[in-house]
């Protein structure tokens, strides 16, 4: 009966969240073990399963979403091939056929609710009740308690609970043993000689200067002063995305300049390439960013640099002792992402020194040990 079942699980967030994600997949698979499993993620997200082994197929979401596609190729401003995939005739033709959909999103985003609520699924599961994001839906028929056959409600009282324990809820309200969580990568052989290319340094030091946002980033003067004083290493990595180039190139400027032997590195690597980088260094700062979840799922020990927009949900995950958080405590935490100041003070106020001691604490921690599958 088993061999028969055919899963979808659909995660359409940001890679931070997706490897946050991945030890649940390792649930999933050892609670069904002989059935196929398929994973939707968005077109970022999926180098990064290319070689999971706790799913048979990983999809982006596209395939799910076409019309989103055809905006996106085609006819941008134009929702008529929405209107026509949308069809009773046509979608049973292009939606995947499963017998179980899994959105396991805490705050889902109606455009998936309503491809879940379309897909012809016998048993849909996923969350309801209180939100940490608010939505304007536009159909009442795609409210999470109109589209799942079952609904994990996440307590109000656990609204900033770290996102592991919420995964952790949410399996065993359906009966999957959740076991270890912890997060996991699995590179590729060309990423891996990549990386040992790059970084000819060992065991280097790494900065993830980069962030969704710019106002989640900690200030580049600081970047600089935390690297100058820093007793780990000489050997310093930058990380980040190719929006962070220009701060980048003023840093390794400074930093070379200090004595520092600087890899810049930001902007010039695939994701998986990051990944292997990242697995290669011997801390890992970051600010809240997926290079602080990278890092704990390769085994690194990191820093977290954390505002109070979410706190608690994100924390770098496991050894509190091996992975650390640098915050600043303010009255005004939880905001969800809306800063009364409107310059997120409570990331760019951070100091040095804290960093620093959180760095010497992470740098000293004992190695932890691999998870098994």
């Amino acid at each position: 009966m088993h061999s028969q079942l055919r899963i979808l699980i659909l995660r359409s967030d940001n890679i931070g969240d997706a490897v946050i994600f991945t030890g649940a997949l390792r649930a999933l698979r050892a609670h069904w073990p002989q059935a196929q499993i398929d994973l939707m993620v968005t077109t970022p997200v999926r180098p990064l399963f290319a070689h999971c082994p706790y799913v048979d197929r990983v999809f982006a979401t596209h395939r799910l979403l076409p019309w989103l596609a055809w905006r996106h190729f085609v006819a941008r401003g134009s929702w008529a091939f929405e209107r026509l995939m949308l069809h009773p005739s046509l979608r049973r033709w292009w939606y995947p056929r499963h017998q179980l959909v899994i959105y396991p999103v805490s705050a889902p985003i109606e455009s998936f609710l309503r491809a879940v609520r379309l897909m012809p699924a016998a048993e849909k599961w996923g969350y309801a009740g209180d939100q940490l994001r608010l939505y304007d839906l536009e159909y009442e028929a795609n409210r999470p308690e109109n589209v799942f056959t079952r609904a994990y409600v996440n307590p109000p009282a656990d609204r900033w609970q770290h996102e592991q324990e919420r995964t952790r809820r949410f399996l065993q309200f359906y009966g999957v043993d959740p076991g270890d969580l912890r997060p996991e990568l699995w590179l590729s052989r060309r990423d891996v000689a990549f990386a040992k290319h790059a970084l000819s340094g060992d065991s280097p030091l790494a900065f993830f200067i980069g962030a969704g946002s710019v106002l989640r980033q900690w200030p580049a003067a600081k970047w600089a002063e935390l690297a100058t004083r820093q007793t780990v290493t000489r050997d310093v990595v930058l990380l980040g995305g190719k929006a962070d180039r220009a701060i980048a190139a003023t840093l390794t400027t400074t930093l070379t300049n200090a004595g520092l032997r600087v890899c810049n590195l930001v902007g010039k690597t695939r994701l998986g390439e990051l990944a292997a980088c990242i697995s290669r260094c011997k801390v890992v700062v970051s600010n809240d960013s997926s290079g602080l979840h990278l890092a704990v799922a390769a085994g690194v020990p990191a820093v977290g640099i954390l505002g109070g927009y979410h706190f608690g949900r994100f924390y770098p995950w496991g050894d509190p002792q091996r992975h650390r958080i640098a915050n600043v405590p303010m009255d005004c935490y939880h905001c969800n992402d809306a800063c009364k100041f409107g310059d997120w003070r409570c990331v760019r106020d951070i100091p040095v020194d804290r960093v620093l001691q959180e760095l010497a604490a992470a740098a000293a921690s004992a190695p932890l040990p691999k998870p098994t599958s």
